[in-house]
């Protein structure tokens, strides 16, 4: 499960690369779709990230763990 994990996170980063630099070209050159890609670029994000919440909201596991008080 470990590796379909790591295979999905390379899939999503290389999705949202390609999309920043094609938004980043659009732009250079003005092509008229820079403002649809730049909304689609912010909201895959945004997506992705809700997602992420969901899932770890859903299976319990938060990111917050509980440090044991150090004896001195």
């Amino acid at each position: 499960m470990k590796r379909w994990k790591r295979i999905a996170a390379w899939l999503v980063l290389l999705v949202i690369l390609g999309m920043v630099i094609t938004t980043f070209v659009f732009g250079i050159t003005g092509n008229g779709h820079f403002m649809s890609m730049l909304i689609l670029t912010m909201a895959v994000s945004i997506i992705c990230w809700v997602l992420l919440w969901f899932l770890r909201l859903i299976s319990g596991r938060n990111g917050d763990r509980e440090e044991e008080p150090k004896e001195k």
